[in-house]
């Protein structure tokens, strides 16, 4: 009896392993350009980490506005997940796989100046660990 016990125990615990999702990290940095940057004029923009900044993933595509690079939060009906950048800009999350739209927060703003040319701001699909995602603010750029 206990070792039917014990084999039961042993393969519904195994099979809750198969089924968990499995989580991914994805790290980027988030930077801010300033100053001038035009063929005519001489480039002088500098990229800036932005520090102790939270940094958004919302599960999906986002619609956007014509002509606004940011939404509201309370906007967003998506699950939202949130991270902190370090001195370095740098920010982390554990995802699942799926569809992820990022974004900066700025007050009550998710900031994306990044769009697919189809009416929502630019995703990126998560299948696997990634750490070379880049968001950048250009409010501060003159071209």
């Amino acid at each position: 009896k206990y070792f039917f016990f014990i084999l039961v125990v042993l393969i519904i615990s195994g099979g809750f392993k198969f089924l968990k999702t499995p989580l991914y990290n994805v790290s980027g940095r988030a930077v801010m350009i300033k100053g001038v940057k035009n063929s005519m004029y001489k480039d002088t923009s500098m990229i800036i980490p932005i520090r102790s900044s939270k940094v958004l993933a919302v599960k999906g595509k986002i619609l956007a506005s014509p002509r606004k690079q940011s939404i509201l939060i309370n906007e967003i009906k998506s699950p939202k997940i949130f991270s902190l950048t370090n001195d370095k800009g740098i920010f982390k999350f554990k995802l699942a796989k799926g569809e992820y739209t990022f974004f900066i927060l700025i007050e009550d703003q998710a900031y994306l100046n990044s769009f697919d040319g189809k009416g929502y701001f630019s995703s990126t699909r998560i299948e696997s660990n990634m750490n070379d995602l880049v968001l950048t603010d250009k409010r501060d750029v003159l071209y």
